[in-house]
């Protein structure tokens, strides 16, 4: 291993540490009330609208999908994006490296927040307000099933 190798390998793992600090950062704002949560998104994503709305986005969704996995998703590898200019565009999970950290992140420590912070968090997810109102209606969960998520861009 060379120096450039050493330097790569440093830089990596600070972009990680980083990353985990921003991950609890996010959390932390999600479980607050009465805040700006997109100014406090930017502020943590360094001021990077992108980032700052993939936090707001993912968030709630992973945080659904891996407390209620019994609910269907038609499309469940794909979301879509929805720009200003009304132009939608299909992403992949799997090709977003922030998605993948906060999923694993989430999945790590979800078992570990309390019932007010879950509810927060799922405040801001599609997904459970839909299957919520389903459930309320008198659905029952293992017939629910939730199509690709939109998200708006701005």
């Amino acid at each position: 291993m060379g120096l450039f190798d050493i330097i790569k390998k440093s830089t990596k793992e600070k972009k990680v540490l980083d990353n985990s600090a921003m991950l609890s950062n996010a959390l932390h704002v999600f479980q607050l009330k009465d805040v700006d949560i997109d100014e406090e998104l930017l502020k943590i994503a360094g001021h990077s609208q992108e980032v700052a709305e993939q936090l707001y986005w993912f968030f709630p969704s992973i945080l659904f999908n891996t407390m209620f996995p019994e609910v269907k998703n038609v499309n469940a590898e794909v979301y879509k994006v929805v720009y200003s200019n009304g132009e939608e565009k299909d992403f992949l999970y799997a090709d977003n490296k922030l998605y993948k950290q906060i999923s694993i992140y989430l999945k790590s420590i979800y078992t570990t927040l309390d019932r007010d912070s879950i509810l927060n968090i799922l405040a801001h997810s599609s997904e459970f307000n839909a299957v919520n109102n389903a459930l309320n209606d008198g659905s029952k969960i293992e017939d629910l099933v939730v199509c690709t998520v939109f998200m708006s861009n701005v």
